[in-house]
Formats: structure tokens, C-alpha cells, sequence
């Protein structure tokens, strides 16, 4: 009988001991040595935390462990914002399943691009990061010595990574801010990457190409999709060039971005298929400024809103911008050598449901340079609403081929196109400034329910809200629901703990260039210098937390000897019963 009632024992044991709450480490780390253990040390569901304080000339080398779904690697700040990167500090996320949450790059900036970039989704050629994160951190002023220095802020790496809720202002040198890298054209090239709910502001005009905020491939890969998503991100005087949001890659979704006061604008570079809409780009009539500019194949643009573009004529300064091809363009190796950095023809584009109001240049169609001269073809442009007092509203530099016209009302200056072709209606649309600053439809308005043509994608307005039935002409629905969109603000994006916009970063003065200079001959390209006035290193302090909390590890505990206790009476009274009937 005693090994019976063991036995039940030991079968208890063993399913208790197997079911326990999967505990998770804390690790609290003062200096770069101490990081460095914790971070081998890591297993699935742990923390790393960061002591508050400066961090100088510390290289964040995450390559140990990965993290697995719904258990990720955490590092992050002892409190937001209070763990400071300075000098040559610079962050390698190598490692799948990582969260990287609160940190401050400032005071320093790289020499030279020896040092690679700021923060990288790899950790080394080929050791790439895929389902990490980089969330609530921000990086300002991070510039060299010369601003001919290139070297990027953020570079995507591997697939399915995140940058969200982060603040990067002040960037003055070459390279483009924030890139997705690729290295391929194949389905499995593809990056699914996510960029949303950040600030990008205060950074100067560069004079010359290569200082996107966001880029999305290359010309030498731009022949495959990406599947990335761009959206809910604040860009203010980011007037870096006329590229802000740069795609050269296929089938990109670019979507409730506001754009306010940026010298640029949203353009389709290089690839095809891919989708704009939901974007509130309001120019503040400064000189540069763009709307959406279309080079390639297949693309969707709707329920844009566009205001305040351009403060003279020039060709590449309009609320839309149809791109002439280069007839040296070749994406075929069959047909020759390639030849992909030029532009490809403009062709197959949906401009559908957009509002364009009160800019100088609304709808340049056939842009280009000398050579370029292979026009916009099969374009549809409907349901737009275009009010603006600088004719023509539609600037034909080149005669498009094949257009359709459907379901547009434009009013305020002289179209641009003799006749007025089918499709379009010269009427005032009504539009007047609503509480929010932005020209709405009035009750009254003749574009209510005129929408033509099918675009079932168009289900909803600019505002987030459902166009039902017969559609509205122009981005915005008119509806008594409350909308789910408007144009973002500094309260909205960044991160959480960035409580008042901090002050413009300054370029980089005499004195900074001998700090980042001091900084560099102090540590080299890899190193992994204790933080200043810190603790000296030594073992990262690891604390152990139940996935459920101390007291519900207790009270699990408790219950665990409850079910064992009964076994065990049980056995017993099981025994005594089968002794007494063979008695």
C-alpha cells in the first residue's frame, strides 16, 4: 500500500514540477562589462535594465540568446529617456525576438563611417535581427565633424522588425536617416518591416541627395517587394531633401503620416504596386515642399490630403507629380543590361479620392529632364477634389497617353487642358475651413454622393470614417460618426516618456567636433567603455520575477500542496478500505 500512495506522490510531483510558472530574470547593469554578461546570460522572457546615468562610447552588442514569441529579450532603461548614450555609443540589435525600450542617444556623434551607424538591426555582415523592436527612444543631434559624413541613425536589417514610438531630430550630415536595407528581389527578400508613431523633425536642408528620412530599398534591389509599413509618423521642417519618405522597393504601404512644414515629400521612386493614403501633407506654402511625386508601375494614391504646396512654379514642386520615364530604363536582363537608377515610366497609377486645397502647384503631369520623355500612361485620376487659385490646376508638361478622367470637381483657376475632358467638372466644391484647420465639404456641397467609378478599396476617408453607399468626391466623407484620424502632433507620436519637446539640436559647433574627436581617439571602433561614474565592472545583479508575480507564485504553491495533501489522504483511505475488505 505505502508504494501505491508513493507512487501518486511522486506522479503529483513530477506534473506539478513540469507546469510550474516559467520564471523570468532581471538583470541590472551598471557598466558596458556588466551589460555584456547579462546580455549572454539572457534566456526567452528576461530583462535587462540599464542604469540611469551616461553611457559613454558604449557599443550595445545584443548577440546572445534570442528571445521567442510572446517571451522577447527586453533591454530597456531604468527610466525612460534617463540612460544617455554619449561620444561613439552605438546599438547592435544581432538577435531575433528583442525589445529595446527607452533609450537617449545624445552628445556625441560618429568620425567617421568606420563606425557603421547609430543603431542597426544586425550584429556583423549576415547576422541579422528579424521580429525585434527598437520602441521609446530617442536619438538628437548625433552628428560628426563634417556633415559630408555618412552614416545612417537606424538601419533595418532581416524581416519583420519594428521601430515605433521614437524621436530622431536634428540630423545634419549625409545618409539618410532611417533605412531598410535589402539584398535581394525574390519573394523570400521580402522585409515586412513596421515604422510607426515617430517624430522626425529640425533637420536642415542638406543641398544635395542622400538625406531621406526614410528610405525603403535601393535602385540595385528595387525589382522586389518589401511589404513595409510606414504610417502614423510626424514629420516637422524635415527638410533634409526633396525625397522625405524615399520608396524604392515594391508593394509599400505609406499611410496616416502627416507632414507639416517639410521641405519634400512622399515619393514613389523606384518600384511598383505600391499604396498612399491617409496622409495629411500641409506644406505651409514654403518653397521645395511636395505632395506625392509617381515614378513605376500600378500604384494607389487616396485619401490624401494635400494643402500649402509650393510658393512658385517649379516643375518639382506640386501637391501630385507624374514622373516622364528615361527610355534607357531596363528592369528585364533578358532585353540587356540593366539599367535601374533612372526612372521608369509612370504607368497604371489610381489617383483616386484625394483633396487638394489652396496650393500653388496642385497636378504636374510628364516631369522630367532632358532625355525623359517617355510620358505618364494608362492613368486614372478620379473622385479628386482640387480648389486653388494658381492656374492651371493640372500642368500638362508632357502629353500623358491613355488617361481617364472620372468624377473629379476643380474649381478656383483655369484647368490647364482644352477642352475640359469628360471626367472633370469646374464647380465650386464648397469646402470651407472647419474647427480642425482643414477645408471640409459643407452639408451642401455638390461633391456629396457624386463619386464614379469602382475603387472598392476606398472604404474609408481620410478621417478613418466608412464611406457607405454612394461615396464622396474628395478624401473626406461626409459623416456624423467621429473620426478615428486627424493630422498628428507632438503629443501623439515619440516616446512616452518625452513629456515637452526638447529643444533643437545644434549643428555641430567647433567645440563638439573636438568632443567627438576626443571621444574617438579614447575608444576605438569596438569599444565597450564602462560607463563615466558608474560602478566598476563586475557580475550584473540578477533578480528572479514569477510571470504571474510573487503572490501568485505562493498562492500556486499553496494550491500544489493542497492537491498533494489530498493524494495523499486519499491513498491512505484507499488503503485502509481494501484492507478492511480483505479483512
Amino acid at each position: 500500500m505505502l508504494r501505491t500512495v508513493v507512487l501518486y506522490a511522486f506522479v503529483v510531483i513530477g506534473f506539478l514540477f513540469f507546469c510550474l510558472p516559467v520564471h523570468a530574470e532581471q538583470y541590472i547593469v551598471s557598466d558596458s562589462n556588466e551589460l555584456d554578461k547579462a546580455v549572454k546570460a539572457a534566456l526567452p522572457g528576461d530583462t535587462i535594465v540599464m542604469k540611469n546615468g551616461t553611457w559613454k562610447d558604449a557599443l550595445i552588442r545584443l548577440n546572445g540568446n534570442s528571445g521567442e514569441p510572446g517571451k522577447e529579450i527586453t533591454l530597456r532603461a531604468e527610466t525612460g529617456g534617463k540612460v544617455l548614450l554619449t561620444g561613439t555609443s552605438r546599438l547592435r540589435i544581432g538577435k531575433d525576438y528583442w525589445v529595446v525600450d527607452g533609450l537617449r542617444f545624445q552628445d556625441g556623434g560618429l568620425p567617421n563611417t568606420s563606425y557603421g551607424g547609430i543603431v542597426e538591426f544586425r550584429d556583423g555582415s549576415g547576422k541579422h535581427a528579424n521580429h525585434s523592436r527598437l520602441t521609446n527612444t530617442q536619438i538628437i543631434g548625433y552628428n560628426p565633424p563634417s556633415k559630408d559624413t555618412d552614416y545612417k541613425w537606424v538601419s533595418l536589417f532581416g524581416t519583420h522588425n519594428r521601430v515605433d514610438h521614437s524621436h530622431f531630430e536634428g540630423k545634419n550630415h549625409a545618409g539618410a536617416l532611417l533605412v531598410v536595407w535589402r539584398y535581394g528581389d525574390t519573394d523570400k527578400d521580402r522585409d515586412y518591416h513596421q515604422i510607426d508613431y515617430n517624430y522626425f523633425g529640425k533637420i536642415p536642408v542638406f543641398g544635395k541627395n542622400g538625406a531621406e528620412a526614410i528610405r525603403i530599398g535601393t535602385s540595385e534591389y528595387s525589382r522586389g517587394a518589401s511589404n513595409t509599413i510606414v504610417e502614423s509618423n510626424l514629420f516637422e521642417e524635415a527638410n533634409g531633401e526633396a525625397e522625405i519618405i524615399s520608396v524604392k522597393s515594391w508593394e509599400n504601404i505609406i499611410r496616416y503620416n502627416t507632414l507639416r512644414n517639410s521641405q519634400g515629400g512622399i515619393v514613389l521612386r523606384h518600384g511598383d504596386n505600391s499604396e498612399v493614403y491617409g496622409n495629411y501633407i500641409l506644406g505651409g506654402n514654403l518653397c521645395n515642399t511636395v505632395g506625392i511625386r509617381i515614378i513605376g508601375y500600378g500604384h494607389k494614391v487616396y485619401n490624401n490630403y494635400i494643402s500649402g504646396i509650393g510658393c512658385s512654379y517649379k516643375p518639382l514642386s506640386a501637391a501630385i507629380i507624374l514622373m516622364n520615364g528615361d527610355p534607357k530604363y531596363n528592369e528585364d536582363p533578358s532585353r540587356g543590361e540593366l539599367v535601374l537608377h533612372t526612372y521608369k515610366q509612370a504607368r497604371y497609377a489610381e489617383i483616386v479620392h484625394n483633396t487638394l486645397v489652396n496650393n500653388k502647384n496642385n497636378v504636374h503631369i510628364g516631369v522630367g529632364s532632358e532625355g525623359y520623355n517617355v510620358p505618364p500612361d494608362s492613368i486614372t485620376i478620379a473622385n479628386n477634389v482640387i480648389y486653388g487659385t494658381t492656374a492651371p490646376l493640372i500642368n500638362l508638361l508632357s502629353k500623358p497617353t491613355n488617361m481617364t478622367y472620372k468624377g473629379n470637381v476643380m474649381f478656383g483657376a483655369g484647368l490647364g487642358i482644352t477642352p475640359v475632358p469628360e471626367g472633370i467638372v469646374m464647380q465650386d466644391p464648397a469646402v470651407a475651413m472647419s474647427g480642425d484647420g482643414l477645408f471640409r465639404p459643407s452639408a451642401a456641397s455638390p461633391v456629396k454622393d457624386q463619386a464614379q467609378g469602382s475603387f472598392p478599396y476606398v472604404d474609408k476617408d481620410m478621417d478613418g470614417q466608412s464611406r457607405d453607399g454612394a461615396k464622396d468626391v474628395g478624401a473626406d466623407e461626409l459623416s456624423a460618426s467621429k473620426p478615428e484620424r486627424a493630422p498628428l502632433t507632438r503629443g501623439q507620436v515619440g516616446p512616452s516618456w518625452l513629456e515637452a519637446p526638447p529643444a533643437a539640436a545644434p549643428a555641430a559647433s567647433s567645440a563638439s567636433t573636438a568632443a567627438v574627436q576626443a571621444s574617438a581617439s579614447a575608444a576605438s571602433a569596438n569599444s565597450t567603455a564602462p560607463a563615466a561614474g558608474l560602478a566598476a565592472s563586475g557580475s550584473p545583479q540578477a533578480t528572479t520575477e514569477a510571470s504571474g508575480g510573487s503572490g501568485g507564485y505562493t498562492m500556486y504553491m499553496a494550491s500544489a500542496g493542497v492537491v498533494l495533501a489530498g493524494v495523499l489522504v486519499w491513498g491512505i483511505g484507499r488503503g485502509r478500505r481494501r484492507k478492511g475488505r480483505g479483512a
